[in-house]
């Protein structure tokens, strides 16, 4: 009964002030439009980026810390990267469709000239494993991931660049695909 007369009141009130009424459904419908716009943006961006939307399925990754027990300094109380033997372990899982593991590696570029100015560029590197394409579904723009072969020979380092810095330092050159770089 009390929501029934508050909605008499509401719309007395409305039909005597149609400005006050107008501008609140503007405002209102604004604000709806700002935050859908936002979050439009913030979806598409940061919780969905390209990357993610190239992969399989993404809501069927997860990634697997260890915490070192009895260590109570950081970082050996926060989350580690996970030991190779437990993930050798854990690739003996059924409830698990693959296990991949990667580690950060930052390696140098080598100078892009000869020249004496010219010098090696830092960039921040993973050294995966070839299970990790696989199952992320994630494929190069030209040449081809590297086989389980040249994972175990270390004498043939096989890598593969960002967009970014194929574009930014290799100038989107196609036929460097296959080439040695340093």
């Amino acid at each position: 009964m009390q929501l029934f007369q508050d909605v008499r009141h509401a719309l007395r009130s409305m039909r005597r002030s149609p400005g006050v009424m107008a501008t609140a459904v503007l405002a209102l419908a604004l604000g709806m439009g700002a935050n859908t716009a936002i979050f439009s943006v913030v979806n598409s961006m940061l919780l969905n980026p390209a990357a993610l939307r190239e992969m399989r399925d993404p809501s069927r990754l997860v990634m697997l810390w260890e915490k070192l027990p009895g260590m109570n300094m950081p970082p050996f109380n926060e989350r580690m990267p996970v030991a190779l033997a437990n993930i050798e372990e854990w690739r003996q899982a059924r409830s698990l469709e693959g296990v991949t593991g990667f580690a950060p590696n930052d390696v140098n570029l080598g100078a892009r000239t000869s020249s004496p100015g010219d010098r090696p560029e830092r960039v921040e590197g993973l050294t995966v494993e070839p299970a990790f394409f696989s199952l992320t579904g994630i494929r190069p723009e030209t040449g081809r991931v590297f086989t389980a072969d040249e994972a175990r020979n270390s004498a043939d380092r096989v890598v593969m660049v960002s967009d970014e810095i194929w574009r930014q330092r290799f100038g989107n050159n196609r036929s460097f695909a296959g080439k040695t770089i340093r």
